[in-house]
């Protein structure tokens, strides 16, 4: 009976109700977030995820070998998921990536409203911009929301209360990680790797392994989007889309702990981006009259029972792999002459040659896909 009273009750004190409606969030392109899934949900008993792995070549250097492998991971496919570029749901696994979210703001954004940046202090006074003391929270929907307060402007991208998350996936290294206000990098899970990111110069990323082998990571994918929000002939204007962000990260460089270059690796990136449209739909109701106006979701004044459409269009400046470089050799990677169907702009992988020192061909791998 406790239980009962205590659900009328919250929903009774509760002015507004609202559909689900992303916040600003911006992913990495298919090849990179196909990587970045093994880091998400990774393969092991725990989560069912079996190990789905076609080896296809395999190269040494001073110290270190380099498998070259197709995977495939069964999680599943999302509506609105793309594939890689070796087909959906599978991935070629040659180097590796750091991909990453970005959650509002890019964390290398530094200002007042980043991630990094604001302060206890500064959330309050956003939050309740005009009253000396803290509200209930019937006073704060009825109040504090139709003013430039917390939950609007974190709504318009403006206000960044959340970290990036950065997912990696390379020679056998699987993990994720997010910078603390200190910058310092928490890994998951825990791990003695030391990862440097050089965000106000270069831009690289650099982690050194409990081996003594370290990664360069400086080749990026850049990402920018454009979004807005129609209901009732009203339009909501984002003030920090189409700025762009590095949402990933190739691996460049393999150096081992004698300080020799065991492998290094060169990239082509597309002429031009490809795009996808990502759209979705929400329905706003309230309990106290017919209109919710100028609410923290949008500029839109809502109708009762109003569908709202929220339209973001992502623009990937997508980077392949050409070459690897490596002691006894190296490998070619060609994509394919012509754009793929399913994502314009961009290529599918058509062959993997592999050369020894002296520059001949002693292996060919070719790529066939259908629809």
């Amino acid at each position: 009976m406790k239980q009962v009273l205590f659900f009328l009750y919250f929903f009774a004190s509760t002015n507004y109700f609202f559909g689900q409606i992303g916040f600003n969030s911006l992913s990495a392109s298919p090849s990179a977030a196909g990587l970045a899934k093994f880091a998400q949900t990774p393969v092991d008993l725990s989560t069912g995820i079996p190990s789905i792995n076609i080896p296809l070549l395999e190269v040494s250097s001073y110290t270190m070998t380099l498998p070259v492998s197709l995977s495939y991971h069964s999680q599943g496919l999302r509506v609105e998921e793309r594939a890689s570029w070796v087909g959906l749901g599978w991935n070629l696994n040659a180097g590796g990536v750091i991909a990453r979210t970005v959650n509002g703001l890019h964390d290398e954004c530094k200002s007042i409203f980043s991630w990094h940046d604001t302060e206890d202090h500064v959330v309050d006074a956003l939050r309740y911009p005009y009253v000396g003391g803290y509200l209930s929270n019937n006073q704060f929907m009825q109040e504090g929301v139709a003013n430039n307060s917390f939950n609007r402007l974190t709504r318009l991208g403006i206000l960044d209360l959340q970290p990036d998350e950065f997912y990696f996936n390379f020679m056998g290294h699987v993990g994720s990680f997010m910078f603390n206000k200190e910058d310092n990098p928490v890994l998951f899970p825990y791990s003695e790797s030391q990862i440097d990111w050089d965000y106000e110069e270069s831009g690289e990323f650099t982690i050194k392994d409990v081996m003594g082998y370290t990664y360069y990571f400086r080749d990026f994918e850049h990402t920018n989007y454009d979004r807005s929000d129609q209901c009732n002939d009203q339009q909501t204007v984002y003030p920090f889309a189409n700025m762009g962000y590095t949402t990933s990260w190739y691996i460049s460089e393999i150096v081992n702990f004698n300080g020799q270059i065991e492998f290094s690796f060169e990239y082509e990136e597309n002429t031009e981006p490809s795009t996808t449209i990502n759209r979705n739909q929400s329905v706003t109701f309230s309990n106290t009259g017919t209109t919710v106006e100028q609410s923290y979701w949008s500029e839109c004044d809502f109708n009762q029972g109003e569908i709202r459409t929220c339209e973001t269009t992502v623009h990937h400046k997508i980077i392949h792999l050409t070459r690897i470089n490596y002691l006894g050799g190296h490998l070619e990677f060609i994509r394919e002459a012509n754009e793929r169907i399913d994502l314009p702009k961009d290529y599918a992988l058509h062959e993997i040659k592999s050369f020894d020192s002296n520059g001949l061909l002693y292996k060919d791998l070719l790529f066939e896909y259908d629809f």
